[in-house]
């Protein structure tokens, strides 16, 4: 008894299609199927590693959460291994995401990373770890 492994990551979202575009466009995610619940809509994107990045688009409105990164309590951020982090970087400069921390190293931690924020405002690191 016990967790064997993380099976999805799911995160509530404004616009369904700037979503699925920012994840499989900007980020390059696989993306994989949809299944409408009737009440809000899931589409699925591959993280490797048999892990998914749910997405959840409710059919009524209840409102946008706000967050800062420094709130208590709640979801800080995903990270996401990525390869060749300076070439990834550059295009997301090209195609205007809005990035929250420049390219940088982190010495203590050992790589390189960006915090950037998806349509939502949800946080996302990039980072390569240093071979």
């Amino acid at each position: 008894m016990g967790v064997s492994g993380i099976d999805h990551f799911s995160i509530n979202v404004i616009s369904m299609e700037e979503s699925v575009y920012f994840y499989e466009k900007v980020l390059g995610l696989e993306k994989l199927h949809s299944v409408d619940m009737g009440d809000h809509t899931l589409q699925y994107f591959n993280l490797g590693g048999g892990v998914m990045l749910e997405l959840i688009k409710y059919h009524y409105d209840s409102g946008n959460a706000a967050f800062f990164p420094d709130t208590k309590g709640i979801y800080r951020h995903i990270a996401l291994k990525v390869e060749n982090i300076n070439d990834f970087f550059e295009n997301l400069k090209k195609l205007d995401v809005k990035i929250t921390r420049q390219l940088d190293f982190c010495e203590k931690l050992n790589f390189h990373n960006i915090l950037l924020k998806d349509p939502n405002g949800v946080e996302i690191e990039l980072l390569e770890r240093k071979k």
